[in-house]
């Protein structure tokens, strides 16, 4: 996996789960995701065996050999083997079958726990050969995401393991840990230790863009970390991963005029090492930033439901006001019985926040901040419009919105920069939104909103998917997707307009699809696409199908690194 393709608004590939139900011994039930499993590689994701092991004494995990999975003289301890042939696998997610294990008089709580999963083998007979494939995980360099792999204390009740892999696809969240285990990309007999890359350069290409470079190296079935922090602070923060053949990434989430210290860690599973450290300054950054983005569409339910993904960029944390209004968009000029009577908003993150009407929770700060960032239509008191305010640090972040009575009435979804120090100003930002929902025809086609404040200009990158959404079957998504660029500050002048991405400068559009981390469009894809460099100001966004065509769409809104 490229840098370009390190996904920031995705959710996990790979979830397992340990639930002990009885005080001296437990039950442990996996939840494997093998669509995501063979996304990342894995062709043969249903078959073979999956073997939970425990290191009881030295916090390291043995090389399996040829004969034994676990070799003579470790301290390791193998917890429980699953036969993946010995399941009935649907399409999607299966749940293994629970099994009462007992709690070996050699386990201790947080004893590090690891994953294997050996392809080709059976739980009647696991006894791997020479050069056998496996894959393997352990938070051997803390980058996993959940709770800690390590073993619970004996009689726990419930103990929950997640993995979530860089090839994880799904709404809110990647996390940067290796595809070992989902590609069996290690081999008995075959080296696995990792050496951190002996060279590491860097390039600022702007106030919001740094380019960091590095040669050499070797990360054998798992990846490089590159890890930023602010010149003379403490701890690093992973910012990224790239696979073990790459020697490039891009960091967008930077801010102007600020001294960065980058390295780049080679590890897997096995272990890691870091490189030498370089330093980088960024110079003085434009003064344009997305402050509101907003989505109007119809609240329906099941795939119908409005889902609208945002990712904050940069340092520290962002006040967001979001807002599903429905009974207010009346005066916008939607008409009473096609305005989505009472709609609900709930947001999934690392955080959660919900609401139903919009004065439940804190009415007067969610009208005090309406003002503040000049969100309209303003909220009547006793309405039932859906608000929440929160505080959410950078990274994806997703507000679902539906209606409590209907299925088929419009809403308005929104996004708003409310920081005290004013919109665009803070260091964290908005760079992107991300909405899916119902596109009709006529007032039911979804109208995407964009807000720049600011001074000069800004590259931003529109994009409307119907063929490439995922999860989706072909009769459910929008077909020819069709986006209209307004200048709604210039009377709704039409600025541009696109059927097939590929009609109108596709290099240009895949180039920044690469540098904002999203997935690229297939070759002649219907899907369409615009890239321009907009001044601050209000424009709107028109989905549509084309001749009518109606389905489930995406509207996609990109600020693009210059």
């Amino acid at each position: 996996m490229g840098a370009a393709t390190m996904r920031l608004i995705k959710l996990s590939s790979l979830i397992f789960t340990l639930s002990f139900a009885f005080l001296s011994q437990g039950a442990i039930s996996v939840s494997l995701d093998v669509e995501s499993l063979k996304a990342a590689g894995a062709a043969n994701a249903s078959s073979g065996i999956l073997v939970l092991v425990v290191s009881q004494d030295d916090n390291d995990f043995s090389l399996p050999e040829a004969g034994s999975i676990v070799p003579a003289g470790s301290d390791d301890a193998i917890v429980t083997i699953w036969d993946l042939a010995d399941q009935s696998l649907p399409d999607d997610d299966f749940t293994l079958l629970s099994k009462a294990i007992s709690y070996d008089a050699g386990w201790a709580a947080g004893d590090p726990l690891g994953l294997y999963w050996f392809p080709n083998l059976t739980a009647g007979n696991p006894v791997p050969s020479a050069n056998e494939e496996f894959g393997f995980f352990a938070d051997t360099t803390n980058v996993q995401s959940g709770d800690d792999w390590s073993l619970p204390a004996d009689g726990a009740l419930l103990h929950s393991l997640k993995l979530f892999t860089s090839d994880a696809d799904e709404l809110v969240s990647g996390g940067p840990s290796p595809n070992g285990v989902a590609i069996s990309d290690f081999a008995i007999g075959q080296p696995v230790a990792v050496q951190s890359p002996t060279s590491v350069s860097g390039e600022a290409n702007s106030g919001n863009s740094v380019t960091v470079n590095w040669q050499g190296g070797t990360a054998p079935g798992g990846g490089f970390l590159i890890e930023r922090r602010l010149a003379g602070s403490g701890s690093y923060t992973t910012i990224g991963i790239a696979d073990s053949d790459d020697g490039m990434f891009i960091d967008n989430t930077v801010e102007p005029e600020q001294s960065y210290e980058y390295r780049v860690t080679a590890f897997n599973s096995f272990g890691s090492q870091f490189s030498s450290i370089i330093a980088l300054n960024t110079p003085e950054g434009a003064s344009t930033a997305i402050v509101n983005l907003s989505t109007r569409g119809i609240l329906g339910d099941g795939n119908n439901v409005m889902i609208s993904g945002f990712i904050i960029g940069g340092e520290g944390t962002l006040t967001v006001l979001s807002r599903s209004v429905g009974p207010s968009i009346v005066k916008s000029g939607v008409s009473t019985d096609l305005a989505s009577p009472d709609p609900k908003s709930d947001l999934f993150s690392t955080v959660s926040a919900s609401n139903d009407d919009w004065e439940d929770d804190d009415g007067s700060l969610i009208s005090a901040l309406s003002s503040q960032v000049g969100a309209q239509p303003d909220l009547d008191p006793g309405s039932k419009d859906s608000a929440f305010a929160i505080s959410l640090g950078a990274g994806g972040h997703a507000v679902i919105s539906s209606d409590n009575q209907t299925n088929d009435k419009l809403g308005l979804v929104e996004i708003y920069d409310a920081n005290e120090t004013g919109p665009g100003l803070g260091s964290a930002r908005l760079v992107n939104l991300s909405t899916r929902g119902f596109i009709g025809t006529g007032d039911a086609i979804m109208i995407g909103g964009l807000v720049i404040g600011g001074e000069g200009s800004m590259r931003i990158l529109i994009r409307g998917i119907g063929p490439n959404l995922d999860g989706l079957s072909e009769n459910e998504i929008l077909a020819d997707p069709v986006l209209q660029l307004l200048d709604l500050g210039n009377g709704g002048a039409l600025l541009e307009a696109n059927d097939n991405w590929q009609d109108s400068n596709g290099p240009a559009i895949a180039a920044a699809a690469d540098a904002v981390f999203t997935p690229q469009f297939a070759n002649g894809s219907t899907d369409s696409a615009i890239l321009r460099d907009l001044e601050s100001g209000t424009y709107g966004i028109f989905l549509l199908g084309a001749n009518g065509g109606t389905g489930i769409g995406q509207i996609e809104i990109w600020e693009v690194p210059q």
